[in-house]
């Protein structure tokens, strides 16, 4: 198969796979597994199955340059999200609105009732000897 998979094809298509977002990587020449996976990531998205192994030819860099449109949808990396058809910071492009903080009750646990508390009693009236104060027996009002 000549002119197959040379480092300006491959160029040509990572550059290509980059504006239609079905490649993250950069535009270098190697034919390595995340440019593979891109390749066929297009294909699919353009339902279309490879039959063996997937070489890029001219006629595919043809076929890739003549869309016009993003063919995969973007997906960005941990930490950014998607704004404006291109992945930037997540703290970026958010408006931060300062909220006030509400404390909010925390849960407890239910705890069972304690048993009621026992004392003792000392009786009335008698018992040894020393001065007494005297009750007046109460009158309700």
């Amino acid at each position: 198969m000549p002119n197959v998979d040379t480092p300006e094809q491959v160029r040509s298509a990572q550059g290509q796979l980059i504006r239609l977002g079905c490649f993250a990587g950069s535009a270098d020449g190697r034919l390595d597994a995340a440019t593979i996976a891109a390749i066929l990531l297009y294909l699919n998205k353009q339902g279309i199955k490879p039959s063996g192994d997937v070489h890029i030819t001219d006629d595919l860099i043809a076929e890739l340059t003549k869309q016009s449109a993003r063919v995969c949808p973007l997906v960005c990396p941990p930490g950014k999200v998607v704004a404006r058809g291109q992945c930037i910071d997540s703290t970026k492009g958010k408006p931060t609105v300062a909220r006030p903080s509400v404390p909010r009750p925390t849960p407890q646990p239910s705890q069972p009732n304690p048993p009621p508390r026992t004392t003792e009693q000392k009786p009335a009236g008698g018992g040894g000897g020393g001065a007494r104060i005297g009750v007046t027996p109460g009158v309700g009002f």
